[in-house]
């Protein structure tokens, strides 16, 4: 048994993390990447207060990459259950409210539910009320026609017959992907 700390470690504000030899190692049988990737840059708040956190790490980052610039935001709707099943309502509007703030020109929100109806999900969640009350916009990806996909292929990918990709998604000049650290059964 591994002994679990009593105390959790204290937050981290800024910081280039890349993977060591030994955790490369750990989760490959060849440590050495195919290709070499860009660093990226974390900030991890540690607060109860949601509302907070989101501003302290988008502050801690210290980059503004949506100033004058078309934004897709992809929450974290699998189905409408609460936090941390989905993205908290206070992030949502934290978020949308910071982006506006940082100057994007034009937000919009995408999401594919994968376990309800995405239309229910956005609507039991409040995501369509917060649109009208921030004036963004929503795209439903289970809506969308054909032709508003593209198929996504690369001799670097398992997926031999590649993956299709929302055109929205290559088309915005940037993307806020919000995420929920939670297990999967």
């Amino acid at each position: 048994n591994t002994p679990h700390p009593t105390q959790p470690p204290p937050p981290t504000s800024t910081s280039e993390i890349p993977l060591s030899e030994a955790a490369q190692s750990e989760i490959s049988p060849d440590p050495s990447p195919t290709s070499a990737g860009p660093i990226a840059t974390i900030a991890l708040v540690q607060t109860t207060n949601r509302a907070f956190g989101v501003r302290r790490a988008l502050e801690l980052l210290g980059r503004n990459p949506l100033r004058g610039n078309r934004v897709l935001l992809k929450p974290n709707y699998n189905s409408a259950d609460p936090a941390p099943a989905s993205t908290h309502p206070d992030i949502l509007r934290t978020l949308i409210e910071e982006m506006k703030q940082m100057g994007a020109r034009a937000i919009t929100l995408g999401e594919r539910s994968g376990m309800g109806d995405t239309r229910q999900v956005l609507e039991q969640t409040g995501v369509f009320t917060l649109a009208d009350e921030y004036g963004f916009d929503t795209v439903n990806f289970d809506e969308l026609q054909e032709n508003d996909w593209v198929l996504h292929q690369s001799a670097d990918h398992h997926w031999q017959s590649g993956f299709p990709v929302p055109r929205i998604l290559l088309d915005t000049e940037s993307f806020v992907q919000t995420c929920n650290l939670k297990t999967h059964r």
